[in-house]
């Protein structure tokens, strides 16, 4: 889905990042749905550790309503990893990049975290949602009030539709004035055991805390497996200062159950109780601080999500998104991809960081050049340790742009995280390959 803004702004090459993980050749087809078939637009062959760019024509479908043929599709006769990114290749105005999951990955049930449509503002936080079979029912329960066209008659909430393969719905959230507002979280997209569905979560023009004159692009693929109980939130944006080293801007940690009275812990360094809430689906929380990697701990599933904020100090980075991976669902190697011109971190979080190794698998295709023949070394290992989580290390590694394996002895997680002055994107590393079975 093409989910950048329109217009003036919309200069990005938008487009889809393709690594082939293994030693084998991969063929690769990315298609659109014309009335009821696929027709295939593009294709390539990736040859092993290396990677592919589709640049597709700007997609995209504005308000709210059931849009056609604004779907891409992309198919591989081998598990690739997939990143979908405002700019896939080149410059930017506004940057975003969510790792796209496969359709075997699709789930009947997904909780929403998102953000807010900022009052006064035109562009808007929303949801899009794709089924995978024909067909697809859904009954959505919005934590929002739907900025929609009267004559839809989209009214009732829940609300019950359907969806088709090659179209998704969208969902725009109306503004408040509300002190606490967390926009579209806490929202329920069922779609039925039978006809498995995904959501984005996305905003055109995203600022926070609020709107100070300037906002950023936000795009994430939502993952219903990533519902859990332990996490670990790194802090993203930090400048570098010659005299006093590592600044860090504030990163948010949101969080919404997934069943009523959840018990969160925010939790840094040896044990340290920050804020402990009791939360229900409809009422998301949230904490925003510069001090401290965190841990988040709850008695029941929650989402967890970290965001980029409002640049304070440095200047650096805008309101990005990732969903992050519980405990549960960390493995042993990831494959990410990182854009050039940008401060671009690995954010790797494991038992140990010891055994941590980041390679430069290569360079990318538009750049030329070799890879870098050492690994990249942390510049900074920081640590949270609780009962229930057992003690986490969280190291920071700069690298530039490039493909990488990182790999680790212990399952670990990977936040990529790049910016720039007045930009950024984050998203979670490849955590997995699956082969991409055809969505429809």
């Amino acid at each position: 889905l093409d989910l950048d803004l329109a217009g003036l702004y919309d200069l990005d090459p938008y487009g889809f990042i393709v690594i082939n993980p293994l030693g084998e050749l991969a063929h690769v087809e990315l298609s659109r749905q014309t009335g009821r078939s696929w027709e295939t637009i593009d294709s390539a062959f990736v040859a092993g550790e290396d990677e592919h760019v589709f640049l597709p024509t700007n997609n995209q479908a504005y308000g709210t309503g059931k849009h056609k043929g604004a779907v891409y599709r992309i198919t591989s006769d081998q598990p690739v990893v997939v990143v979908q990114a405002n700019p896939a290749q080149g410059e930017a105005h506004s940057s975003g990049a969510t790792m796209l999951q496969p359709a075997s990955a699709w789930t009947a049930e997904t909780r929403i975290a998102g953000w807010r449509t900022h009052d006064g503002v035109g562009e808007r936080s929303f949801l899009a949602i794709l089924g995978r079979l024909s067909g697809t029912p859904l009954t959505i329960d919005l934590s929002f009030g739907l900025d929609a066209d009267p004559d839809l008659g989209w009214t009732d909430n829940p609300l019950q539709l359907s969806v088709e393969p090659g179209e998704f719905i969208r969902l725009d959230a109306l503004a408040t004035t509300d002190e606490v507002d967390h926009g579209t979280s806490g929202t329920l997209v069922i779609s039925g055991q039978e006809h498995p569905s995904v959501v984005f979560s996305a905003h055109t023009c995203a600022a926070i805390p609020d709107y100070q004159g300037s906002c950023g692009h936000m795009q994430e693929q939502l993952v219903s497996r990533l519902e859990g109980r332990r996490f670990v939130a790194p802090r993203m944006v930090v400048g570098i200062d010659p005299d006093v080293g590592l600044v860090h801007e504030r990163t948010m940690v949101q969080v919404v159950a997934t069943e009523p009275d959840t018990t969160v812990e925010f939790i840094h360094g040896d044990g340290v109780v920050l804020e402990t809430v009791i939360i229900d689906p409809d009422s998301p929380y949230a904490v925003a601080q510069a001090a401290h990697d965190l841990a988040v701990i709850a008695d029941k599933p929650i989402v967890a999500s970290a965001y980029m904020t409002n640049a304070e100090i440095t200047g650096l980075g805008s309101p990005s998104m990732v969903q992050l991976a519980p405990v549960e669902e960390w493995s042993n190697v990831h494959w990410v991809w990182v854009p050039d011109g940008y401060d671009t971190h690995l954010l790797v979080a494991s038992s140990s960081v010891k055994t941590l190794l980041v390679e430069q698998i290569s360079v990318l295709d538009d750049l030329g050049g070799t890879p870098q023949a050492e690994p990249f070394p942390a510049i900074d290992i920081d640590t949270v340790a609780d009962e229930q989580l057992g003690t986490r290390e969280i190291a920071r590694v700069p690298v530039t742009a490039g493909i990488y394996r990182v790999s680790t002895d212990t399952p670990s997680s990977v936040v990529v995280a790049g910016w720039r002055v007045g930009d950024g994107f984050a998203y979670l590393g490849g955590w997995g390959s699956v082969a991409t079975d055809p969505a429809g």
